[in-house]
């Protein structure tokens, strides 16, 4: 049980919708009260693969929405503008010229 395609999982699922069915129909056909049908063990069994499949449904559709959230931060990133790393250095050593000319300054006073 670990594929990853969304129809796999639906149809897994609505197998063991079915099974379940089946299941309760023939314990309602033995004289079986609703008690005894849900403490059946394969009733809870089937239950179980019924909530696993929803639950790894949910699971895709998160991955996909991180999935989705990546691209678009990454297409973001792409449209900004670029800064080069010559601009970066300039501007590295405007502040480093700034700085220097303040130090003198207090240092002269």
């Amino acid at each position: 049980m670990a594929a990853k395609d969304r129809a796999t999982r639906i149809q897994q699922k609505k197998q063991a919708e079915e099974r379940l069915a089946r299941r309760i129909d023939e314990l309602k056909e033995k004289g079986k009260s609703q008690e005894q049908i849900k403490k059946d063990a394969v009733v809870r069994k089937y239950e179980a693969l019924v909530k696993d499949a929803i639950n790894r449904l949910n699971a895709l559709d998160q991955k996909e929405i991180k999935v989705q959230q990546a691209k678009t931060a990454k297409l973001e990133k792409k449209a900004e503008p670029k800064v080069k790393k010559k601009d970066k250095k300039a501007a590295a050593k405007s502040d480093s010229k700034k700085k220097d000319k303040k130090s003198k300054k207090q240092k002269a006073t």
